[in-house]
């Protein structure tokens, strides 16, 4: 069902990530049904993100060897699942950040 897209080695230092000519900064991974998906939205060289317009894609990280491979989920009815957990773990992922920086 997923189809391999690119091969690349994921690095925590890295700004964006480029897939079919378009630039994707990674936001965050979560794993479900024992598998792990990367959430990347559009790379916007301000870097400020429209949090009331979030658009992201979800790939599949499959390891192969030492490089991580990201899989396109081709299954619509877990895509959007998927959809569902990856804005659950946005919201939560803010409402920490707005936490910590109100010093709670």
């Amino acid at each position: 069902m997923a189809e391999a897209t690119e091969n690349f080695e994921l690095d925590d230092d890295a700004d964006f990530i480029e897939l079919d000519g378009e630039k994707f900064e990674p936001m965050f991974d979560f794993e479900h049904e024992n598998k792990t998906y990367l959430v990347l939205t559009p790379f916007l060289e301000d870097g400020d993100l429209n949090e009331d317009d979030f658009e992201f894609v979800i790939l599949q990280m499959v390891e192969n060897g030492d490089d991580v491979e990201l899989s396109t989920v081709d299954d619509d009815e877990l895509y959007d699942k998927l959809g569902e957990i990856a804005i659950a773990e946005y919201e939560r992922i803010n409402e920490s950040e707005e936490d910590g920086e109100d010093g709670e």
